[in-house]
């Protein structure tokens, strides 16, 4: 008799593994959890309507990237929180698409109607080609590259789901996350730079939008609250030296090479983020 057994034991082990990310990350997922409402709260005071087909599309278009922007840091956690680390690459990495979106909008507001009806021009590089000649940075894209690696089917996408033991003897036990697995040092590393993301939108293009619709002490509330998340992210930043590692060359290899690339697109982003922020950014070094 045909039983979904199986399938159940990964529900099972999904609802196991989100208590427990849950529990041991609490502190990082509270400091994300204020960002994002920072977000939400950003988002309230924007206008809701306009009058005329040329002031609304504008407000259509920018409401519809925000709140894209929104779910996908949600998606981020959420896959990463049941042990699916690969597959939140995929939602970080759109994450940085909508960012630089977001800020070709704000300098060019005409963008933001052509983009409702021709968005297959809006390709990642080509919206960086166009905030670099305008003379806008985009500190995100330092990280898409090393993302879009991650999206992919293939080894590098593919090393938080699976970990070889090495029994001695030439007996090599391969054990394969199937509907996920806990990976300590890939959801970390995941969940920390969704809240990295969070922190560099809110700092600087959700910043210059939602800075004018604010009170003079609903900003000096934004800016301490700010601050709190960001002094607790400090004391999480992530030491690229995964213990996840697999016996098997080729694995080996991946994660180094993760290792690396992570450790060299992290410390671009902080250090572009310090070098902006200057005062204002409470990492340390």
């Amino acid at each position: 008799m045909f039983k979904r057994t199986r399938y159940e034991l990964i529900e099972r082990f999904q609802f196991r593994i989100r208590s427990q990310i849950s529990y041991d990350l609490s502190e990082l997922l509270d400091a994300s959890e204020i960002l994002a409402e920072l977000m939400l709260w950003g988002m309230e005071h924007l206008p809701r309507t306009a009058t005329g087909n040329e002031e609304a599309d504008p407000i259509t278009s920018l409401t519809t990237i925000l709140v894209r922007l929104f779910n996908d840091f949600e998606a981020v956690k959420l896959l990463a929180l049941i042990g699916l680390s690969d597959q939140s690459n995929g939602p970080l990495r759109d994450s940085i698409e909508c960012m630089m979106i977001v800020r070709l909008f704000q300098v060019d507001p005409k963008t933001s109607t052509r983009w409702l009806t021709h968005g297959n021009e809006y390709t990642p590089g080509a919206v960086y080609a166009e905030l670099d000649r305008r003379g806008i940075a985009a500190l995100e894209y330092a990280m898409y590259g090393f993302l879009s690696d991650r999206t992919h089917p293939n080894l590098m996408g593919s090393v938080g789901t699976a970990k070889e033991t090495d029994h001695g003897g030439g007996h090599i036990g391969t054990e394969w996350g199937l509907g996920g697995y806990n990976s300590p040092f890939f959801i970390h590393s995941v969940l920390f730079q969704r809240s990295l993301f969070q922190l560099l939108a809110l700092k600087d293009p959700l910043r210059n939008l939602f800075a004018p619709h604010f009170s003079a002490n609903e900003w000096q509330v934004w800016r301490s609250e700010i601050a709190k998340a960001e002094e607790i992210l400090g004391r999480h930043l992530p030491r690229p030296d995964s213990r996840d590692q697999a016996s098997e060359e080729g694995v080996k290899v991946a994660i180094a090479k993760l290792n690396r690339k992570s450790s060299r697109t992290n410390d671009k982003l902080l250090r572009e983020m310090r070098k902006m922020f200057g005062d204002g950014f409470n990492f340390p070094d």
